[in-house]
């Protein structure tokens, strides 16, 4: 795809004034260092807060007097909450600016931490829990349209790479330092830490985050969401980048949910080893995102996502041969499977960068309508995961197998002219 003109960039005014075109010229400088760090940092919000509270699930239970699967509501109805609100979140951004929704978001979610960290009750901390899901999704969906508004083609990519490697720190670490703050502060710990994390970033934010949109118009924009969806919807283009996504976090997810049960049942990993193996995944991903951001600066669009789609799919293929004709190990299983999340790396960025650049004035609608799509196919496919890998080992990966075809599929549907 072209490159949208430099006035599509910031509200798609075309009768912008000499101010306002000076303010244009300032953004398409490239992305100060600083700014690109908090938005990585605020980007991580909801991986990091979906993870930190898992080592105190057992302590919560036994605080509360309650069942496990009820203190898993904690994170099961955040992650919920976290997806369903982005396609709020998008419009909002569009309706009213990118600086003040995400300012509004991390104060709501700051909020939310100090509430959840003084709960009396698991009811009033599970409420709690989906009001910080519903604001932290602002974080990611701010990020990505702060970051489509200053840099287009190529550099997006690049840097959305970097963003989704904030992201994937913050799913590797948030367990291990969440369970030091179980340790040294009781249940209550992460939450705090939440709390401050949340508050650093929201001063950072309001000291270095600039306005992208030139002219916030409001309710009249809340009221064309429909519509601006439903145009979304009918791009060719927006749908394959949108399935790139949704196909390669499906995937993902099969994993995390199948794999936890086939590690402990057919692999005989304890929790904290499979923690461990689980690891390389995520840093399989973040490396990933390294050479897309490295690849972006290079190459376009297209032969990244072909080559990604490729790559994930020679590296299934591996581990159903593995699976198939060597005995099983730790090492056939989580060896591909980081083959397959680094790989993934190469299209994720990419596809988001392509599928929010097709309309630069609904540039937040799209962040918003990709985000809960993809976490739509998550949901989706990790209760399908999660049905099949009580089957066998081999069921979980044929799944897998055949979401790897698919991708590669959808991967090869998109034109030169739509990248």
């Amino acid at each position: 795809m072209t490159e949208p003109p430099a006035t599509a960039l910031v509200g798609g005014n075309t009768g912008m004034t000499a101010a306002s075109e000076g303010v244009e010229a300032e953004l398409r400088e490239p992305l100060p260092g600083s700014l690109m760090l908090l938005l990585m940092g605020i980007a991580m919000l909801g991986s990091l807060a979906t993870h930190l509270v898992v080592p105190s699930l057992p302590q919560l239970q036994r605080e509360f007097s309650t069942d496990y699967g009820t203190v898993q509501l904690l994170v099961s109805l955040f992650v919920i909450a976290y997806g369903a609100s982005q396609i709020v979140a998008g419009p909002l951004a569009d309706a009213y600016g990118r600086r003040r929704m995400l300012i509004t978001g991390l104060s709501v979610f700051t909020g939310a931490s100090l509430l959840c960290a003084v709960a009396a009750n698991l009811e009033t901390l599970i409420l709690f829990r989906i009001l910080q899901g519903s604001s932290a999704c602002f974080g990611l969906v701010m990020a990505r349209a702060l970051i489509r508004d200053i840099s287009a083609g190529r550099n997006a990519s690049a840097l959305f790479g970097y963003l989704a490697v904030g992201t994937s720190v913050g799913s590797t670490l948030a367990p291990l330092f969440g369970g030091h703050l179980y340790q040294s502060f009781g249940w209550s710990g992460p939450f705090w830490f939440m709390a401050a994390f949340s508050l650093a970033g929201l001063a950072l934010a309001i000291r270095l985050v600039p306005e992208t949109v030139s002219t916030a118009t409001g309710w009249a924009s809340l009221r064309r969401m429909p519509s601006d969806f439903a145009g979304l919807l009918r791009q060719p283009s927006f749908l394959i980048h949108s399935g790139n996504i949704s196909i390669n976090t499906a995937l993902f997810y099969s994993f995390i949910v199948g794999g936890a049960l086939v590690s402990n049942r057919d692999l005989h990993l304890s929790p904290a080893e499979y923690g461990l193996w689980f690891s390389m995944t995520a840093v399989g991903y973040a490396m990933g995102n390294v050479l897309s951001g490295r690849a972006g600066q290079r190459y376009s669009a297209r032969p990244t996502i072909v080559v990604g789609a490729v790559a994930v799919l020679a590296s299934m293929l591996a581990m159903a041969l593995l699976d198939a004709w060597v005995e099983r190990s730790p090492l056939t299983f989580f060896l591909p499977m980081t083959g397959v999340t680094l790989s993934s790396g190469l299209i994720m960025s990419n596809s988001m960068a392509g599928g929010m650049a097709l309309d630069p004035r609904r540039s937040g609608s799209a962040s918003g309508l990709l985000g809960f799509l993809q976490f739509a196919a998550a949901a989706l496919f990790s209760f399908i995961a999660g049905h099949v890998a009580q089957v066998s080992q081999s069921a979980l990966i044929l799944l897998m197998l055949a979401l790897a075809v698919s991708g590669l599929a959808n991967a090869t549907i998109v034109r030169p002219a739509t990248n």
